[in-house]
């Protein structure tokens, strides 16, 4: 009988705080119990495995980035929606930089959101009359930028003294005047 209090819930979001403290390699299942002040064993009342907790952790940090993104971006279009969406995916990668790494780590668990976010992107791309081949190619570089910034950010890779938010600003400035030109 799982203990009183405890819920898969939780163990999510503890794994998600713990992901973000420590790493998605240093996330297991014992640090989780001993910082819920549970026995291992309880915890397989609620998850089955580790691997079954990350796809829970896919899911719970891919409808979060999405949801940020959302409310960033609503009722804008074009330009607007674009540099809120990057600016909003940017802060909360940031802040959540365990739970951003696995938003990339496993595409295509079900129910993860990635189809959503696809189609959210896509629908951002339509305001740049952007379709079909040419949405596909540019929801992958804004991707890849998007993850790229995060990814050297949150790691400390921009060492030099020029402004990190002015180089992002002006990296996804340039996406859109780019997405502006191929329509």
């Amino acid at each position: 009988m799982p203990r009183v209090g405890l819920s898969t819930a939780q163990v999510v979001s503890t794994a998600s705080a713990l992901i973000d403290e420590v790493g998605v390699d240093k996330l297991t299942l014992a640090r989780i119990a001993k910082h819920l002040n549970v026995q291992l064993p309880s915890l397989y009342k609620h998850i089955s495995s580790l691997q079954d907790l990350h796809e829970r952790l896919v899911v719970a940090a891919q409808h979060e980035l999405l949801g940020t993104m959302k409310n960033a971006a609503v009722g804008r279009s074009g330009m607007q929606a674009l540099l809120a969406l990057a600016a909003s995916a940017r802060e909360w990668g940031v802040a959540h930089p365990g739970r951003y790494s696995i938003t990339l780590a496993a595409a295509h668990t079900p129910g993860d959101g990635s189809e959503e976010m696809l189609e959210f992107t896509l629908r951002i791309l339509e305001s740049f009359n952007l379709t079909g081949d040419d949405a596909i190619d540019a929801a992958r570089m804004l991707r890849a930028t998007l993850h790229g910034f995060i990814s050297l950010e949150t790691r400390g890779g921009f060492g030099l003294p020029a402004d990190v938010d002015r180089s992002f600003q002006r990296a996804m400035q340039g996406l859109g005047n780019q997405f502006s030109a191929w329509s």
